[in-house]
């Protein structure tokens, strides 16, 4: 019964949530973003519209691809540099925010981001800084939106491996049921899969407590309970942006 439970980030959920985003920036520092995104996102025009809502200067990184390699993530690192950015938005998946929180910690450490990951990572390497992230997830899936979690691909060894640090979660998440609602039924079919495995993940770790239990189930039931609706199925009787949040905010508990 012994445990710690921590809670990130500042959430704004619904439609239209976007618009909030330069009032958030105004929390930061002045200067560049970075928005950081992959080509489909880009494609349907989410990243300039969160570029946009930013009001500020911004430079889109828009080549992130599913499970980011390192030498993406050195690429995206780059562009930081060049522009200069006091603030990183990742807009897309799990993929893209995950990269957003990498490059936050290597940006604002100068370590190589390589050298932070596990299996990897010395024991006397301390992080102590990340730039801080804004979030924009386009579908519910990873939740990677809510933790200081990033996995990469080692080319050199095609393992996957993990950086974490409490301070690369992002400081704000933006969940608009709007962008899900978009996406092709079996790309959206498979992230409500991916939602509802890291939830039952969750419920079975050995490192579970009371308050994760508590939102395993939740975000399970919540899954099940809105999934039909948030395809768009022809029976469901509930407002299909309304299910999709529901399935947004279960993915980040």
């Amino acid at each position: 019964m012994s445990f710690i439970h921590q809670t990130t980030p500042r959430i704004h959920f619904g439609l239209g949530a976007l618009q909030k985003l330069g009032e958030e920036l105004k929390r930061f520092s002045k200067g560049p973003v970075l928005v950081v995104t992959d080509p489909g996102v880009l494609k349907v025009g989410i990243a300039e519209q969160a570029a946009k809502a930013s009001g500020r200067d911004c430079i889109i990184f828009s080549n992130i691809e599913p499970d980011p390699s390192i030498d993406t993530a050195l690429a995206c690192a780059k562009a930081v540099r060049d522009a200069k950015a006091s603030v990183i938005i990742g807009v897309g998946g799990g993929s893209v925010i995950d990269v957003a929180k990498a490059i936050a910690v290597g940006h604002a450490t100068g370590l190589p981001i390589r050298s932070l990951l596990s299996g990897i990572r010395a024991s006397s390497t301390f992080i102590d800084a990340a730039t801080p992230v804004i979030a924009v997830p386009t579908l519910p899936g990873s939740g990677s939106e809510c933790n200081g979690t990033s996995v990469l691909i080692d080319e050199a060894s095609w393992r996957k491996l993990s950086l974490h640090s409490d301070l690369a979660a992002p400081r704000v998440a933006i969940l608009d049921p709007s962008y899900a609602a978009t996406a092709a039924p079996d790309v959206l079919a498979s992230s409500l899969a991916d939602a509802l495995c890291h939830a039952v993940e969750a419920g079975l770790s050995t490192q579970s407590s009371v308050a994760s239990d508590a939102l395993a189930r939740a975000a399970m039931v919540m899954i099940v309970d809105h999934a039909s609706a948030a395809l768009g199925e022809d029976d469901a009787d509930e407002d299909r942006e309304t299910a999709l949040l529901q399935c947004l905010v279960a993915a980040g508990l």
